[in-house]
């Protein structure tokens, strides 16, 4: 019931809720464990099968449904994976792009430009372990300055769609036209 809950706030589809399902099924039934926070490990069991879907949703949009806290939310992620045995990781930002990229409309070409510079930023280290929500908010102001120019959309409006301060992604790009021009 839980798990319906936090999906139906977020917009989940049914393959994926019958996939948290199952994993919730497996915690509960794996131990002896007193469960006192169902909603969260709800919430854990649909971020898990996201993740281990390579589907792009992050911590921030289940804090944001308001029924779980971000703190919480982590600690039984890595709780739950670990007891259940299923490895997850963090939210890349190529697994953000395309939900991101959907939200603002942009074109196909500037979603792969995006893809790109987001591949080449990870892989020369460029930003050094910046949050993946500031690389996609960065990429995608970029992209869409290249493919779309008349739009003129501003970083500021991408940073706050993406969930981040302005300032964070203004400076992720004084960091790429300094360092890397």
């Amino acid at each position: 019931e839980n798990c319906d809950e936090v999906a139906s706030r977020m917009h989940i589809n049914t393959r994926l809720l019958n996939r948290a399902k199952s994993l919730a099924l497996r915690f509960h039934t794996g131990g002896d464990r007193p469960v006192k926070k169902n909603k969260v490990i709800a919430a854990a069991c649909i971020c898990i099968a996201c993740r281990s879907l390579g589907l792009g949703r992050s911590i921030k949009e289940f804090v944001q449904t308001g029924l779980v806290k971000k703190r919480e939310l982590g600690y039984y992620i890595k709780e739950v994976s670990k007891f259940i045995r299923v490895p997850t990781q963090g939210a890349s930002p190529d697994m953000l792009l395309a939900r991101y990229a959907n939200r603002l409309n942009a074109t196909h070409e500037t979603l792969c430009l995006a893809r790109c510079m987001s591949s080449c930023i990870e892989g020369l280290s460029m930003l050094g372990g910046r949050s993946p929500h500031s690389v996609v908010a960065l990429v995608l102001y970029v992209a869409l300055r290249v493919v779309e120019p008349a739009r003129g959309m501003p970083l500021k409006h991408i940073s706050l769609m993406v969930g981040i301060a302005s300032n964070t992604s203004g400076h992720c790009l004084d960091i790429l036209k300094g360092k890397h021009a």
